[in-house]
């Protein structure tokens, strides 16, 4: 649902992206028109008749994608000028398996502090002159949060896709960070890339008790992890 978001969204990536790239989304069982204004519009689209949470949803679209870099984007998110030449530049370094945005959302890691435009209206320009004064800067990280990141082609094939045990999402995202690095692969921000996320719109549209979900996520998550821990050094 959400298509105000989805339209949005949708309209940045066709505004802004200048290199060759494919569009796929996946819709999880919305009822408000939102399947019908993507099919419309021309964009590639795969429905599910119920909402199946957000690590089956990506999975569907990364099986189909074409492309050597898969990103993930959220529906409730809008990128600006120049965002997917920067964010996949570091993967000019073959160690680089993932990529992130800085964001507003106060994302660990990638959170770019307070900023003063208006979603639709300034934030084009905001998100240019944030990439001027950031040009090409990048850092490392353990993790990665899941409302935009790019993914290298080889990662998916080492790694597989995002645990469904995550269920409607949090901590998939997380994980697959971590499952990354113990393949090798580092994880990495692109600080000229800025992203607005208006954070957990799905959810919270939805009805859905995210604080309940977080920290039923939160438990699987470190179940497992102590659970892989344990099997890696059983000493």
């Amino acid at each position: 649902n959400n298509l105000a978001h989805t339209r949005a969204c949708v309209e940045s990536v066709w505004r802004h992206s200048r290199q060759p790239f494919e569009l796929i989304v996946v819709d999880n069982g919305s009822t408000d028109g939102t399947a019908e204004w993507l099919r419309a519009s021309g964009v590639t689209v795969l429905s599910n008749e119920r909402n199946q949470g957000y690590p089956i949803a990506c999975n569907q679209g990364m099986a189909v994608a074409k492309g050597e870099i898969v990103v993930l984007l959220n529906n409730d998110a809008l990128v600006g000028p120049e965002w997917l030449e920067r964010l996949t530049a570091p993967f000019k370094n073959p160690v680089v398996g993932m990529v992130g945005p800085m964001t507003c959302d106060g994302a660990v890691g990638q959170d770019a502090g307070p900023l003063h435009y208006i979603p639709g209206e300034t934030f084009d320009a905001a998100a240019q002159a944030w990439a001027v004064k950031h040009d090409r800067q990048t850092h490392e990280t353990d993790e990665l949060i899941g409302f935009c990141v790019a993914i290298r082609r080889e990662v998916l094939d080492r790694i597989g896709g995002l645990d469904p045990a995550f269920g409607l999402g949090n901590y998939d995202d997380i994980d697959y960070s971590r499952r990354a690095k113990l393949a090798g692969f580092s994880c990495v921000i692109a600080e000229d890339v800025l992203v607005h996320h208006h954070g957990s719109a799905t959810f919270k549209a939805e009805g859905v008790d995210y604080g309940r979900l977080l920290n039923l996520n939160r438990g699987l998550y470190q179940r497992k992890w102590r659970h892989i821990e344990r099997q890696a050094d059983p000493a």
